[in-house]
């Protein structure tokens, strides 16, 4: 099957199947966007609710582009040392992510498309879409 055509969550089973996918599709997107990854500037991302402790977000954003990460950390404490993936409304609620720029976004890896609203005020994507099928995510804007 070719790697454009995988999803990331369709490989759990395979942890080096998985790996080689993520690097993959990583590097076509650094690929297709080398001045986002050469000239982006690096923007911390505001987390907004409960559990914002055990999630980072970050940004790149170079002119009217960005591609913005998002991922959890300190999992066995979120998951209360329970095996599962930190995904869903289960795992993380009603916790946003301020987004640097107004438009539609997609993941990179799920194809998920993602909007907001282009007010700088309600300019968030809910965490339990963005990880609802997969613990990470990089969204590129579309």
């Amino acid at each position: 099957e070719r790697l454009e055509q995988v999803s990331p969550g369709s490989l759990m089973n395979d942890i080096d199947a998985a790996k080689h996918c993520l690097t993959w599709k990583l590097l076509q997107l650094r690929k297709q966007t080398p001045q986002l990854f050469t000239q982006g500037n690096y923007m911390p991302l505001q987390v907004e609710g409960d559990k914002s402790e055990y999630l980072l977000a970050y940004a790149l954003v170079h002119e009217e582009h960005a591609c913005v990460v998002v991922f959890p950390h300190w999992c066995a404490r979120l998951m209360n040392g329970q095996m599962e993936l930190p995904v869903g409304e289960k795992t993380w609620g009603s916790l946003d992510i301020a987004l640097p720029l107004p438009g539609s976004f997609k993941d990179v890896f799920t194809g998920a498309a993602f909007e907001h609203s282009d007010d700088a005020e309600n300019r968030k994507l809910r965490v339990s879409d963005v990880l609802g099928q997969f613990p990470l995510a990089v969204l590129v804007s579309a």
